[in-house]
């Protein structure tokens, strides 16, 4: 069975209403009607019922795949996601309680008559290589939150291919 992805599975059903709504009003023309004896509304009919047919096994296996999903994996993916708003803010606090302790040192240290080489000794600088790379992890999580909504909403086909890899593990592990 070839996978329903989500667009395939919303058109189906947007297929169905369309050929749905038309069929019914089929029944009143006639061949003559449209000046054909060839059995053309006939045809036409059988044709739409084929559509119907095929759109109708489209949102049959995308159901089959939506059910067959791996609720688990999902779970964790949620989770984790529901986790990451509070390491943001820990990434924050943490860089803010260092910057803040430090300045409070440095604070201290200049009451007590150090010299600034002598604090920056004491108590190095807070490097912007540090700063920058507390940024980049937030933006990884943020990436994570990204990925894990366009993966939870992939129904039904839920490709694995949306996720980076250390998440795509998460369904991995037990």
């Amino acid at each position: 069975m070839n996978k329903i992805s989500r667009n395939e599975y919303e058109q189906a059903g947007i297929n169905i209403s369309k050929i749905k709504a038309v069929m019914p009003n089929l029944g009143n023309i006639t061949d003559e009607m449209i000046g054909s004896e060839s059995g053309a509304v006939a045809s036409f009919c059988d044709l739409l019922q084929v559509a119907l047919d095929k759109n109708q096994k489209i949102i049959i296996n995308g159901q089959r795949q939506y059910d067959n999903r791996n609720d688990a994996f999902i779970v964790k993916l949620l989770n984790h996601s529901m986790a990451i708003p509070a390491q943001i803010q820990l990434q924050d606090k943490t860089l803010k309680f260092k910057i803040d302790s430090r300045s409070a040192k440095v604070d201290e240290l200049t009451k007590q008559g150090f010299s600034l080489d002598e604090i920056d000794k004491i108590c190095p600088v807070i490097r912007d290589e540090e700063i920058a790379l507390v940024e980049q992890k937030k933006e990884e999580l943020k990436s994570d939150i990204s990925a894990i909504e366009a993966f939870c909403s992939d129904a039904p086909e839920f490709r694995i291919s949306l996720l980076p890899e250390h998440l795509a593990e998460l369904g991995k592990l037990n």
